[in-house]
């Protein structure tokens, strides 16, 4: 055991706190790539043409800084809950950008919806439920029902690993997706987003949505 110890030492001995160091940034960048690999940094995303369904939502409108939105999420998914918990399983997070954040001189003056799209009780988007009763139940809590209208859209899909996904799925799909809209869509310029959150999927993931026949409308329930 001595002799195995003694050669152990006498190699260290050899070795220059320059070497230390360059093996430790070795393994530092080996494990930042990692880390980016598994983030799906060097991954691309697939874009495509789509038909979506009309879909049923509760949401509360804001203007705010996109660095706000984590809260908002969290506080108006509460509310949801509290009004209607009979839907805390039936339902996705959503958010509807009526501004391109990239574009605002005023980053606090995002115009955006946050709230849920609500579910059937099969998990689609067709809602079996009385829609009267749901507004009632969402208006003390300062939400609002509505109903976002069928169309062509341009979508893709991230998945969510962290906090940092809801950063670098946006970089994959805008520039694809802007793309397309500019050579298929009948209506120029920033026409709203959709990002609808299924946290409860396996692996979960995000949808990045944008229309293409017309700029995103949303009907409040009467």
């Amino acid at each position: 055991m001595s002799g195995v110890l003694e050669r152990v030492s006498a190699r260290a001995e050899g070795v220059s706190a320059w070497e230390v160091a360059g093996a430790a940034a070795a393994v530092g960048v080996a494990a930042a790539v990692a880390y980016a690999w598994r983030l799906g940094v060097f991954s691309s995303m697939k874009v495509e043409k789509v038909e979506r369904a009309p879909m049923t939502v509760a949401v509360q409108s804001l203007q705010c800084n996109v660095a706000d939105l984590g809260g908002h999420f969290e506080r108006v998914i509460g509310l949801f809950n509290e009004a209607l918990p009979a839907f805390k399983n039936r339902h996705l997070p959503l958010g509807i950008y009526y501004d391109d954040p990239a574009a605002l001189e005023d980053p606090d003056k995002l115009r955006v919806d946050v709230g849920v799209v609500l579910l059937g009780s099969d998990g689609s988007s067709k809602l079996d439920a009385d829609e009267n009763e749901i507004a009632k139940a969402l208006k003390p809590h300062g939400l609002k029902l509505a109903t976002i209208a069928k169309g062509e859209f341009v979508q893709g899909e991230w998945p969510f690993v962290n906090r940092l996904s809801f950063a670098i799925g946006p970089m994959k799909f805008y520039g694809k997706a802007m793309k397309i809209a500019a050579e298929e869509s009948s209506i120029q310029g920033w026409t709203g987003s959709l990002e609808i959150h299924h946290m409860g999927a396996k692996p979960p993931y995000t949808e990045y949505v944008l229309p293409l026949t017309q700029a995103i409308q949303i009907t409040d329930f009467k």
